[in-house]
């Protein structure tokens, strides 16, 4: 049904100003509630028929054009409520067709721009955080897409495997609140999941995730966290068979998480008194220089697992060096042309030696063959002139 049409039914023939719309809907998306009973219903329809007005002043319909005047007075009405902090945390409430308009709407008004090129919506969204950790708890924590990241961080391709643990750690760590909550709800499936990426094959996920782990126990707001995590019989000996690691850096990573459990007053004893001969063993090794007693076969093989762990990175490292040479050499080139020879400036166009120009030059010119120094200068000069009417780069833009 045309958008017109659904005017006609629940809002009358002239669709309403957005100083009317915009309370209106808000009013419905707070009368919603969990129960679905007969109010529900009656908000959710006026929700409905609201979005749709929405729609109409931000996309007009088949016989009617939004204009500018209309798409900035519905953001500024949205700006001075609290409508898009009220939308993310009713989202649950509503019907899928329901939620497909909300953030079709919410995407919207957040990229208005007004006459003197200002967002409204999106300097609501950011001087209210909150926005957006109810969009991020919504979205990602509370939704099955998270667990995908823990098959993503350990795919063959590097670039998506990087890719993904960076998205990974920041969904983890930017949030600390939203996050601290979620760990807390769901310890027993995500320690799961982050189990298998501390003894991945990947040596790169092993040491990612072996940082990633310190920076969750070590930060103040998970300090539950943590006493649950190192009250766990389970992660100690993980953390005692990663000090054995054959690379120094898992080693160096692991024995920063392994001291949390040694400050854990109610450590388990017994374990620690069955290894304290290993534990000792491997700290030592730690505190030995490449070049002391841990040299030999040991440490050639440690550099060998280090070398080929890294070699990933490595690689993208030097792909990332030989495009900056490449830029580096095209602007030598670049100046090179800019400033050609004295003696050479009248080639540039010719590309003909010097000698077979001086030839060729006309009499009465710039000073004869026998003055090579006045040729030399007005062979500088033109250079110069050259170069200064040489076309602008392909990067420099010009002003618009």
């Amino acid at each position: 049904m045309p958008t017109f049409e659904l005017f006609k039914l629940g809002l009358g023939d002239k669709p309403k100003p957005p100083s009317e719309v915009v309370p209106k809907v808000l009013a419905a998306l707070q009368a919603l509630n969990a129960a679905h009973d007969r109010a529900h219903e009656r908000a959710s329809e006026a929700v409905s028929r609201g979005f749709e007005s929405m729609k109409f002043w931000l996309y007009g319909d088949d016989e009617h054009e939004p204009t500018k005047a209309n798409v900035v007075a519905l953001a500024e009405e949205v700006a001075r409520t609290d409508f898009l902090e009220v939308l993310p945390a009713r989202l649950p409430l509503l019907d899928f067709e329901r939620r497909k308009d909300a953030a079709q709407v919410f995407g919207a008004v957040v990229r208005i721009r007004d006459g003197e090129d200002r967002c409204p919506g999106a300097l609501f969204v950011q001087q209210h955080p909150s926005i957006l950790e109810t969009l991020f708890e919504g979205v990602v924590l509370a939704s099955p897409i998270l667990w995908d990241f823990f098959a993503q961080v350990e795919v063959a391709n590097f670039e998506v495997a990087s890719d993904a643990f960076s998205s990974f750690k920041d969904l983890l760590t930017r949030h600390k609140g939203a996050v601290a909550a979620f760990l807390s709800d769901s310890y027993a499936e995500f320690f799961d999941h982050f189990y298998g990426l501390l003894q991945s094959s990947n040596y790169v996920t092993r040491r990612q995730s072996l940082k990633l782990l310190g920076e969750l126990l070590l930060d103040g707001i998970n300090v539950r966290l943590m006493m649950r995590y190192v009250s766990d019989v389970r992660n100690l000996m993980l953390m005692m068979n990663l000090l054995k690691d054959s690379s120094r850096s898992i080693q160096f990573e692991a024995f920063h998480v392994f001291k949390v459990f040694v400050a854990n007053p109610s450590k388990p004893q017994p374990i620690f008194k069955e290894e304290k001969a290993v534990i000792i063993k491997e700290i030592s090794r730690l505190g030995r220089s490449d070049g002391g007693a841990g040299g030999g076969e040991d440490h050639q093989q440690q550099q060998q697992a280090e070398q080929q762990g890294q070699e990933q990175q490595q690689q993208q490292q030097q792909q990332q060096q030989q495009a900056e040479e490449q830029q580096r050499q095209a602007q030598q080139q670049l100046a090179g042309e800019q400033q050609p020879a004295a003696a050479g400036a009248y080639a540039t166009d010719a590309g003909l030696p010097p000698q077979q120009l001086r030839e060729k030059r006309p009499a009465g010119g710039d000073g004869g063959g026998s003055a090579s120094g006045g040729s030399g200068g007005g062979s500088s000069g033109s250079g110069g002139g050259s170069s200064t009417g040489a076309p602008e780069r392909a990067d420099e833009a010009p002003a618009s």
